[in-house]
């Protein structure tokens, strides 16, 4: 395969996971709130997608890092994994940025009311927010060392070290989506359509890297 072969190749790729992933995401949050649950269609373009977008975004973020040590896409070539993994890293990322935005916008007693008493933050609403931070500025260090300067100029070993902070912000996510959903995670019969709660979706997304980067030590 030559060069241009390669980027038409790449090209496509990340057209296709990009639709994949957003699409699926929003059917899911769609199908799942609006159809069973029964929420306004009117929250759609902020509640719904943004739900969407949080799992799409984490989805990538996690596809960032099990591609770079397992092949998931079965690319072959070296140099095709490590650019789709640096798509899919920066793609979360951004993803996870409006996700951040937009549940800023819509923060508030009416649409999370378990996270708050009254028109302040419980306990658990607070260690929420906490943890989403702390995942968003972990997943911002590794993005800021994609870029060919940072490696150079910081050298293997630390640029390293900057790629595997991504692990941390996993980490910092499975709390930050299990502090906010674990109690209803096991009632199923109390899911709408029966369909998991998109924090249990996102807490297995983000734990298997995780799990994957252990096995692989």
């Amino acid at each position: 395969m030559n060069d241009l072969q390669s980027e038409e190749f790449l090209s496509r790729l990340k057209a296709r996971l990009l639709v994949s992933v957003l699409v699926i995401s929003v059917i899911y949050a769609t199908v799942r709130y609006i159809y069973f649950k029964g929420v306004d269609p009117s929250h759609f373009p902020l509640y719904i997608l943004n739900k969407a977008f949080s799992i799409s975004g984490l989805s990538f973020l996690a596809l960032s890092y099990v591609n770079s040590k397992t092949d998931l896409l079965k690319l072959g070539q070296e140099d095709l994994r490590k650019k789709i993994s640096r798509f899919a890293g920066l793609m979360g990322l951004s993803l996870a940025g409006i996700h951040t935005i937009l549940s800023l916008i819509i923060f508030n007693p009416g649409y999370f009311p378990k996270l708050f008493e009254e028109t302040t933050m419980n306990l658990q609403g607070e260690l929420t927010m906490l943890f989403g931070a702390l995942g968003l500025y972990l997943f911002i260090i590794p993005a800021l060392a994609v870029f060919p300067a940072d490696k150079k100029s910081t050298g293997m070993k630390k640029w390293r070290k900057r790629q595997r902070t991504g692990y941390w912000g996993l980490l910092a996510v499975f709390f930050h989506v299990t502090v906010m959903g674990y109690k209803g995670w096991l009632n199923i019969e109390g899911w709408p359509g029966y369909l998991p709660p998109i924090t249990l979706l996102a807490a297995i997304i983000a734990v298997f890297p995780l799990l994957l980067r252990f096995i692989k030590k």
